[in-house]
């Protein structure tokens, strides 16, 4: 978000000569809980990092912003996926055994989706942002629905990805690996 933040800054209409913005960050988990009524207490790392670049980022007049949040946090390369991998003696493989623990697909899900948005099985448009005023929700992402938006500039609606294929996604990920 600092890099985007610092583009915009730099050219203002940089955001427009993109077709959308597809990013990872945004745990969004429990603010939908908190739309239906549920306590949220968790923050997200690629906001709270930099609260401002990321609400320089969202707020930037994009044609299209897709939040992949935390829906891959339970999309884990087992270690029976990574013998799979282990399989082929392939140099994309061989790198991937070696250096990839068992932990979620964060950022290989959000590349995913640039490459094959239909990997998306169930999302929502809401409006979003990061709170960047130092105090005790400095960095926290905000959702609302429309009707619940608030009136500042540059508060937009955003794809909050929900769901995925994660079967579709990890065959192509296991795939892919095993074949470069």
């Amino acid at each position: 978000m600092t890099n985007l933040a610092l583009a915009i800054r730099l050219d203002p209409e940089f955001p427009k000569l993109a077709r959308q913005l597809i990013f990872m960050g945004g745990l969004v988990d429990t603010n939908m809980s908190a739309i239906n009524g549920n306590a949220a207490f968790t923050d997200d790392f690629n906001m709270v990092f930099d609260p401002e670049a990321a609400h320089i980022t969202l707020t930037a007049p994009w044609a299209k912003i897709t939040v992949v949040g935390n829906i891959s946090s339970d999309l884990v390369l087992s270690k029976e996926h990574l013998a799979n991998i282990a399989q082929s003696r392939r140099p994309v493989a061989q790198y991937v055994v070696k250096y990839m623990k068992t932990m979620p697909l964060w950022d290989e899900m959000a590349a995913a989706i640039v490459v094959d948005p239909s990997l998306i099985t169930k999302s929502q448009e809401l409006y979003m942002d990061v709170d960047p005023i130092p105090g005790i929700n400095y960095g926290r992402v905000h959702l609302w629905k429309r009707d619940q938006a608030p009136l500042r500039t540059g508060v937009k609606s955003m794809t909050i990805v929900e769901g995925v294929d994660e079967q579709k996604f990890l065959d192509r990920f296991i795939q892919n690996a095993k074949a470069l």
